[in-house]
This record gives C-alpha cells, sequence and structure tokens, in this order.
C-alpha cells in the first residue's frame, strides 16, 4: 500500500474547503443550458463530483464566485470529455476547438450551439462584468481558457503513437492541459484589485504558476493511476510509464514522483520568498489582494490533493493508495451508466 501522506506541503497551505451550497445552483444552471440530462443519474453523479472541486480551490470565495468556479469546472469536465470519448474524428474535433475559441474571443454563440459551449459564453459574460474597465484582467482569462482549450488535441495526439513521453516532455506539455491557469485567471477576475500591471508579467510569477501547474498535474496523474490503467491510458500516466522506462516497481516509481513534487514545491516557494519581497504594496487593500492570488495558487495544490482523497472520481476499494480506499462502498459515476455524457 502507498500513502499520499508521503507529499507535503507547508502548514500554511492547510484549508477549509467551502460550503457546498453552490452545488446545486450550478447544476440546475447545467440543466437549463443542456449540458446535463434532466433525472440522469451518472450525469448528477460526475455533476456533484467536478464541480466539488472548486470548493477546495476557493475556500474562501463568497457564494457568487465559488459559482463561477463551478462552472469553469462544468466547462472544463464537458468539454474535454466530449472529445476524449472519441465520439468526433479529427476534423469535427478541430472545428470543436475552432467555435469555443471564438466564443471566447467574440463573445458570441454559434448556431446550435452545445451545452459546454453555453457554459463557456456564460462565464465570459459573467467575468466581463466582474472586471469591468480591467480589461487586461479578462483578457488574461480569455487567454488562458483559449491556450487549454488549443492544448487538448496535441496532447491526446500522444496517444496515437503509443508511446510513452518522457517525464521531462510530459510535464511541459501538460503544465498548460492540466488547466491551472484558467483558475488562476479566473481568481484574478474575482478581486477588483489595484495591483500593478507588471505583477502579472514577472518572470517569478510566470514560473511560479508553471511550478503549481506542474505539481498539479502530478498529483492528478496519481489519484488517477487506477482509473487510467484500466482505461488503457496507462502510456499518459507517469506513475504506470515510468515502470516502464526506468525498470522500477510500483513503490519506486511513486518514490520518485513524490521526491518530484517535494522538488517543484521547494523551488516555488523560494521563487515566491524572492516576489514577495520585491513588491511595494501602496496599502492594505493591496496587499490582501496579492496574498489573495498566492493563496490560491496554494490552495491549487493543497486543494488538488484532498479532493482527491475523497471523491468518488478516483477513489476504489482497490487503489495503490491507502486514503483512496474507501470505509464504505463508493459509487463509481462510471458505473451507473455505460454511456458518456450527452453533449447536446
Amino acid at each position: 500500500m502507498l500513502s499520499l501522506n508521503e507529499i507535503k506541503f507547508p502548514s500554511s497551505w492547510d484549508l477549509t474547503p467551502n460550503t457546498d451550497s453552490y452545488i446545486e445552483y450550478v447544476y440546475q444552471e447545467a440543466l437549463e443550458m443542456q449540458v446535463w440530462r434532466p433525472n440522469n443519474k451518472r450525469d448528477r453523479i460526475a455533476h456533484n463530483n467536478v464541480v466539488s472541486l472548486s470548493r477546495f480551490f476557493w475556500p474562501n470565495a463568497d457564494f457568487e464566485r465559488v459559482v463561477m468556479g463551478g462552472e469553469l469546472m462544468v466547462w472544463f469536465f464537458t468539454f474535454d470529455d466530449a472529445i476524449d470519448a472519441g465520439e468526433f474524428n479529427d476534423s469535427e474535433c478541430l472545428e470543436l476547438v475552432r467555435r469555443m475559441d471564438s466564443i471566447f474571443m467574440e463573445g458570441i454563440l454559434p448556431e446550435n450551439p452545445t451545452g459546454p459551449e453555453r457554459m463557456a459564453h456564460l462565464l465570459r459574460l459573467k467575468c466581463e462584468k466582474m472586471c469591468g474597465k480591467r480589461k487586461d484582467t479578462f483578457n488574461r482569462f480569455i487567454t488562458s481558457c483559449i491556450q487549454w482549450v488549443d492544448s487538448i488535441i496535441p496532447f491526446n495526439k500522444i496517444k496515437d503513437s503509443g508511446a510513452s513521453p518522457h517525464l521531462e516532455l510530459y510535464s511541459f506539455l501538460r503544465r498548460v492541459n492540466i488547466g491551472a491557469y484558467p483558475c488562476v485567471t479566473l481568481s484574478e477576475c474575482m478581486i477588483d484589485h489595484d495591483l500593478d500591471i507588471s505583477i502579472w508579467y514577472d518572470p517569478r510569477w510566470i514560473k511560479m504558476n508553471e511550478n503549481i501547474a506542474i505539481v498539479v498535474t502530478l498529483i492528478n496523474d496519481l489519484v488517477s493511476y487506477e482509473k487510467e490503467v484500466k482505461d488503457q491510458m496507462g502510456m499518459l500516466n507517469p506513475l504506470y510509464f515510468l515502470q516502464n522506462q526506468t525498470k522500477s516497481n510500483l513503490i519506486e516509481s511513486y518514490k520518485k514522483m513524490v521526491d518530484l513534487i517535494d522538488y517543484w514545491v521547494k523551488d516555488f516557494l523560494r521563487i515566491e520568498e524572492s516576489f514577495i519581497k520585491s513588491y511595494p504594496f501602496k496599502s492594505d487593500f493591496q496587499r490582501e489582494c496579492f496574498h489573495f492570488m498566492l493563496d490560491h495558487l496554494h490552495y491549487l495544490i493543497s486543494g488538488s490533493k484532498m479532493w482527491s482523497m475523497q471523491t468518488p472520481r478516483y477513489c476504489s476499494p482497490t487503489s495503490p493508495f491507502i486514503e483512496m480506499r474507501p470505509p464504505s462502498p463508493v459509487i463509481n459515476p462510471q458505473s451507473v451508466e455505460n454511456d458518456h455524457p450527452q453533449v447536446l
């Protein structure tokens, strides 16, 4: 048995998850937009699982803002799953990507929009209104979403070769594809800050975001190991492909990933210390906004781990991680119905 408790973070990154009252609200929104099917158990379970993640990423946000985090999660999972399901050929996938890019760039829904397209459009409208005159903040959010959309097909193409990439290349490709950057830029939309624009272009801020994205990726890959191996997707899971590439066993590969996470966390802390010292705060409000953004980076990591240890999406009686073996049977959303979520 392996233990996720071998992964250590600073105690200041600990969090208490937000209330779950927003989950039903976002579900009703998603039904109205035809993201989910009415009275469908599989869709309802999938919704509860993925939308609950925003409780951990934005533990201190108010209802309006944690709802926006939930909408982002619905959009992430349904749009990505639709392409991953293999129900579309290459040209159809490219068209889905083009349509989604256009929604974010132009703010206009295409003819016969899908559920994820409606959700993306709603979230864009909310962010535009919340940002107001902060066009630079809004543009960073839009750009991060487009970059994530554009990363899906290239990353999935790795599967076509049937071979696994080296871990360094994998981490480089996955740090956009994991979806951390839209979470960060959405957090910037959530605060009416007066921070200098240059802060977001500081190479230290950019590097800290990259480190966080890599750590979130590695945590996600650890907890999804069993599910991905069962789904014949092990070639894109480093805990699996490291065993083959380095001729090591599961325990040795896990140790390597724990060491890598520790390396990236320590590198983040080193850069963060320099970053904080270099920024001259003009007011207490600036300091609050600054630390809200830093805390969000922390919560992306610690929240990912905390959420993963309790979500039925990955928990299993046969998980190699003791913390993910539930004391009572867990209903796996994949077993409720065999079909993929319907995207109308």
